[in-house]
């Protein structure tokens, strides 16, 4: 039994991390130190270095070299865009002055992405200064508004009748990331409906943006449904959107009887 204990003592690597002895099976070893550097990293230490020294059997120093300790400075943009640096800054969810965190950085891609009227033409660049991170950005604007629509007009009874549909999507006219969406439809004199969507990303250069809903529809001669809906939002660093509405909603018998 004693023998067992002994053996088994063996098969383990410790390391020892400042003071703290740490047991480890020896192919944890590695991700270990990965994951020593990853923390680093991940909190102001691009250039973090850790290996171990004093190997003796199954026991090691763990040597942790961080370098120096860098924040995020500026977003330089290149490319046919009018995006500004601090739209920029909101729209990949980092601040200026923040510590430089390898997760949070690694995510700018992902970001990017999702956002439909922008591309990468190049991957984006680290340039490091002392203490201090600008990224340079490649972005080109993406043409992403469409209109489709057809109508047509009748004559009956000398009385013009409408007929058809539009549905129009404008994003990113005014260079400022909004989107106003528009569709219509009416068949004759049996309905007209109306329906738009605005939203407006950030206000005035803030992290608050704006949404504006409408929706009409009249069925001829019975009745007019209206909503409307008027949205304040912040959209946080974690992704999390909190929004504050004012909602109205109304009818109206056209019914003459």
């Amino acid at each position: 039994m004693i023998s067992a204990n002994s053996q088994d003592k063996e098969d383990y690597f410790y390391i020892n991390n400042e003071g703290n002895e740490i047991k480890l099976d020896p192919l944890e070893i590695e991700d270990y130190i990965y994951k020593i550097i990853s923390v680093y990293e991940n909190n102001g230490y691009p250039f973090s270095e850790a290996k171990l020294d004093n190997i003796k059997r199954n026991k090691a120093d763990l040597v942790i070299n961080k370098g120096e300790r860098y924040t995020i400075d500026s977003l330089v943009i290149y490319g046919d865009t009018k995006l500004t640096e601090k739209q920029l800054f909101q729209l990949i969810r980092i601040r200026k002055g923040d510590i430089y965190n390898q997760k949070k950085l690694n995510d700018i891609d992902k970001k990017l992405s999702e956002i439909q009227y922008l591309k990468q033409s190049k991957k984006h660049e680290f340039v490091f200064h002392k203490n201090t991170t600008d990224i340079y950005f490649y972005l080109e604007k993406v043409p992403n508004n469409f209109i489709d629509g057809l109508i047509g007009l009748t004559s009956e009874e000398e009385k013009i009748k409408l007929n058809g549909y539009v549905n129009l999507k404008l994003v990113n006219l005014l260079d400022k990331g909004e989107t106003f969406q528009f569709n219509w439809k009416t068949e004759q004199e049996r309905f007209q409906k109306l329906e738009n969507t605005t939203t407006i990303p950030s206000l005035f250069n803030s992290q608050l943006g704006s949404e504006f809903y409408l929706d009409i529809y009249r069925k001829y001669n019975e009745f007019t449904n209206t909503e409307k809906e008027i949205s304040v939002f912040h959209l946080s660093r974690k992704n999390l959107r909190y929004k504050i509405s004012y909602q109205m909603k109304n009818s109206i018998s056209e019914n003459t009887e």
